[in-house]
């Protein structure tokens, strides 16, 4: 192939881009080949589940995520550019149209090469009717769907490095339906018209993925571009959800493509590292690298100049418009390693827009691709955190609680406890009322039993730090709910500041200051009995008890009480629907007979 240059030849270009300046040096001193990469495919390219150790001691449990965008960096050492990646882990949803989008975005960026291992793979594991399983309608489905992804590969002239669809087990992989998978034969039908394809076109150097997925499940020792890996070996160059590559699969699997662009001339020896043991001391650096580009301040600027196309898109009743914008925002966060800044603006502002609109199906659509993208991540050993926050967020939106709480509990079961920061996650959901009043069981199964009400009590402390009596030098009223109250100054500011000569007084409790004190004393009972109340509705009477007694001590047994007297709960839930009934907190001396299920004296519904 003319564009396989010998070392002589573009050490001369090189030369000749000395003479021309800086930048045609730049351009010129890439590798003719591997110079300019862009990377396409689905959840193995895009780095699904695979991570390292962080270098950062402090954070022990967060891994470092790692691509295929990493794992080029690292094993190729000619000389090249930043390798693009735009695979997705959405693809399995549509593969002709994902990759439609995908070579788009791909080939707009002149590459010199295109990485496409694990592309082909969702084309051959489409989802057919069950009732076609075995049938020829089948394999004509099946291939139908390849040679659409083919076809849209044939205009492609520049190397492309694609391998081979792999065999899976169902029965292995949670999230993998079984009317995806094709039969071995099947399998071997689509592979060998995936070879026959290639064979009449010299730009395709083909990868044995199918073998290297093989030799892993069978834990056979192997030669793998010249490294040997015995059984145990094999085995961690594939993740625990059996299917997707570990940090050193990748690794492994670019240094594969690597060989067979050697066998063709394409790149020289000296073009890559060939020993992964090496390869995997240089990963975590690319690795870095890669999470530290990031987000942004000009990824702020795009979304929010899409926010503003989905404002219009919304007024004008283009939902279809919106859903696509939205849609492309959370792709993008999805593929982001960590948090961005300025997240819980952006989030405010999306779910604001969407879900007081017109377009809340196609919004409720999007969330369901970002599920449907992300839970592969989350079926990791340990998920990244960042990612996991996303697909909670989503999961949340949608009503799905029950699958995230059934999650974390697999989580904490499969290690003993929570690895940081899923406490974090967890514990939010002790302190969430509609959490008890709709998912009792999965709630309480969260923590060891003996351990609820302290970690309820550890995380809400800081609504009152204690200290002076809350009660001050006189008796508490509260004729007005804290909120309520605040809401009254500050309509009277607003008052004042259009009307400087009037002469109104200051709100006041009653004629009286209410101490900062005695305010925040007050925000911690109504949250935390507010909770008790849903936890003996859900049944939990001793936990619920126990959450007030702890609570009485924190504040005070005399501060308890005046507020008790003083107070009804659906006072501070006007506003809120879903908490309007009406509930009295208990007296101390009623706590051991407290049963807001039965006693109508206390909850009024």
């Amino acid at each position: 192939m003319q564009q396989a240059m010998g070392t002589v030849k573009m050490i001369s270009r090189c030369a000749a881009g000395i003479v021309m300046g800086s930048v045609l040096l730049a351009l010129g001193c890439h590798h003719p080949v591997v110079g300019r990469p862009a990377i396409v495919g689905a959840s193995a390219s895009s780095g699904v589940g695979a991570g390292l150790p962080p270098s950062d001691s402090e954070l022990p449990s967060i891994p470092l995520s790692v691509d295929l965008e990493a794992t080029y960096d690292t094993v190729v050492l000619a000389r090249h550019r930043r390798p693009l990646n735009f695979a997705t882990g959405l693809h399995f949803r549509d593969p002709t149209e994902s990759t439609r989008r995908q070579l788009d975005r791909a080939m707009a960026t002149n590459p010199s090469c295109l990485v496409a291992i694990d592309l082909l793979f969702w084309s051959a594991h489409m989802p057919v009717d069950p009732k076609l399983l075995g049938t020829d309608e089948e394999a004509r489905q099946r291939l139908a769907s390849l040679e659409e992804v083919l076809g849209q590969l044939d205009a492609i002239r520049i190397p492309i490095v694609l391998g081979y669809v792999p065999p899976i087990d169902p029965e292995r992989i949670e999230f993998v339906e079984f009317e995806r998978v094709p039969s071995r034969e099947l399998l071997a039908e689509l592979n060998g018209r995936i070879e026959t394809w290639a064979s009449e076109r010299p730009n395709v150097v083909m990868v044995d993925f199918g073998g290297f997925v093989e030799s892993v499940y069978a834990e056979t020792p192997s030669e793998i571009a010249g490294n040997v890996f015995d059984g145990e070996a094999m085995r961690g160059l594939i993740q625990e959800d059996n299917l997707h590559p570990t940090a050193k699969g990748l690794v492994v699997l670019m240094q594969l493509a690597c060989a067979e662009l050697e066998a063709r001339g394409l790149i020289d020896a000296d073009d890559w590292q060939s020993n992964s043991e090496l390869a995997m001391i240089e990963l975590p650096e690319k690795a870095a690298l890669v999470a530290s580009r990031g987000f942004g301040a000009f990824g702020l600027l795009d979304l929010m100049r899409a926010r503003d196309r989905m404002v219009k898109a919304v007024e004008d009743q283009d939902c279809e418009e919106a859903s696509r914008l939205l849609d492309e925002m959370l792709e993008l966060f999805a593929s982001l390693q960590e948090e961005p800044e300025a997240w819980d603006m952006i989030s405010f502002s999306y779910s604001l827009l969407f879900w007081g609109g017109g377009c809340r199906e196609e919004v409720a659509k999007a969330q369901v691709r970002q599920i449907d993208r992300l839970t592969p991540e989350i079926a990791a050993e340990r998920p990244n955190p960042w990612k996991f926050t996303l697909w909670e967020d989503s999961m949340r939106k949608l009503g799905w609680v029950d699958g995230v709480l059934e999650r974390l509990i697999d989580m904490r079961e499969a290690r003993g406890g929570y690895p940081e920061p899923y406490d974090d996650f967890a514990t939010a959901y002790l302190l969430r009322e509609t959490a008890w009043e709709q998912y009792r069981d999965l709630v309480i199964d969260l923590y060891p039993r003996d351990e609820i009400v302290d970690r309820i009590t550890a995380r809400s402390a800081n609504r009152f730090a204690g200290g002076d009596d809350p009660l001050g030098d006189g008796p508490l009223r509260i004729p007005l709910t804290p909120q309520g109250y605040e809401d009254l100054v500050d309509s009277w500011k607003i008052h004042q500041a259009f009307n400087r000569e009037d002469t109104t007084p200051k709100p006041t409790m009653d004629g009286m200051e209410w101490t900062k004190n005695a305010r925040s004393a007050s925000n911690l009972l109504r949250s935390r009995i507010r909770l008790a109340v849903q936890m003996a509705k859900a049944g939990e009477l001793e936990l619920a008890r126990e959450l007030v007694r702890r609570s009485e001590q924190q504040v005070g047994r005399r501060f308890y009480e005046e507020w008790q007297a003083e107070t009804r709960l659906a006072r501070y839930d006007r506003t809120w629907p879903v908490h309007s009934a009406e509930c009295d907190a208990p007296t101390m001396a009623e706590l051991d007979t407290w049963n807001p299920v039965a006693d109508k004296a206390a909850v009024v519904d």
